[in-house]
């Protein structure tokens, strides 16, 4: 009968959230430091401490919510540090302190060419650097992020943490993590967003068992979990949990 079960459930595989390496990488801490840089957001429409306020209502709104994930986003400060100038989301994780992310303002056409790039409204990712996993965000100022209502960035500041926790895409077109904004409100997560949280992050005090069927997909360079394999994981009462990496994207 388990064996059964087994095959029916390998057998359904419906994509959900996805991490986009391997071998994995996460933070090795429980509570990571937001803080955002220095540099200008006067063209994003807004002022430094602003998209500080912003973040913190992002990480407090969506993502510390998720009680089945050992992982809490806390409130930094604007810190001397320039962005501007760098090219990739790597480069401006690399600034900053492990177990951190840092957040900007970025006017550079070289990441956010202008105005070819206005529906890219920010990149976010994770790294392990020589000294630890660090994470960045950056809002494309030459974009139209300054156009979207209070609610629209806040949850694409909530889109890029995702990122910069580690989380790629999820192929649910409701999702946070989904990789567009469309003309959709995105005022929660979804399950599927909890579940890559709780994927990469597992609070074992709130899983009633284990959690991590993972394929992946050479083509696609991806690794998919499907909430079946989810279930089945926890039926076979598996202990084993494994992070991921998450490079760069873009919402």
């Amino acid at each position: 009968m388990y064996k059964l079960l087994l095959i029916f459930l390998l057998s359904y595989n419906t994509l959900g959230f996805t991490l986009t390496t391997s071998p994995p990488t996460k933070f090795s801490a429980n509570e990571i430091v937001v803080n955002v840089s220095s540099d200008s957001c006067a063209s994003a429409g807004m002022t430094n401490s602003v998209l500080l306020d912003m973040v913190e209502e992002a990480a407090e709104e969506y993502w510390n919510r998720v009680t089945t994930a050992n992982i809490k986003l806390v409130r930094g400060n604007i810190v001397s540090t320039t962005l501007n100038s760098l090219t990739s989301v790597g480069q401006a994780a690399s600034t900053t302190s492990p177990n951190t992310i840092i957040v900007g303002c970025s006017t550079n056409t070289t990441l956010f060419p202008s105005p070819a790039s206005d529906s890219t409204l920010g990149v976010g990712g994770i790294g392990n650097y020589s000294d630890g996993p660090k994470g960045a965000f950056l809002v494309n100022a030459n974009g139209n992020f300054i156009n979207q209502g209070q609610s629209e960035k806040v949850a694409v500041i909530a889109h890029e943490l995702g990122h910069a926790l580690g989380l790629g895409h999820s192929s649910d077109e409701v999702a946070l993590m989904y990789y567009s904004v469309g003309a959709k409100i995105q005022e929660r997560l979804t399950m599927d967003d909890k579940d890559g949280l709780t994927y990469l992050y597992p609070n074992e005090d709130k899983i009633p068992a284990s959690c991590g069927s993972v394929t992946y997909n050479k083509d696609r360079g991806i690794f998919s979990l499907s909430l079946i394999g989810l279930l089945m994981m926890t039926f076979l009462s598996l202990k084993k949990k494994r992070p991921s990496l998450e490079g760069l994207n873009s919402y």
